[in-house]
């Protein structure tokens, strides 16, 4: 019997964890699909308990997204 061939889409990883912060400080990280679209992973990053206390009463004046890495809400200060 043949040794099975490699194939490298077996070893790929399909699920990245991605670093959130607000202004810059870690604040929590989220699992999701290699693939997932910018608004879905801001979405999903808004919706974690820890992330929420940080943001709320406060406006969101951008939100970088950097994929399979990072996601940064800018907010303002007050």
């Amino acid at each position: 019997e043949k040794w099975p061939l490699y194939d490298p889409s077996l070893v790929e990883d399909r699920l990245v964890r991605i670093a959130v912060q607000v202004n810059g400080k870690l604040r929590g990280t989220l699992l999701l699909a290699k693939d997932t679209p910018e608004e879905k992973a801001v979405e999903e990053a808004r919706k974690i308990e820890k992330i929420r206390k940080y943001l709320e009463g406060k406006e969101i004046k951008k939100a970088v997204f950097v994929p399979s890495k990072i996601i940064n809400f800018v907010t303002s200060q007050g």
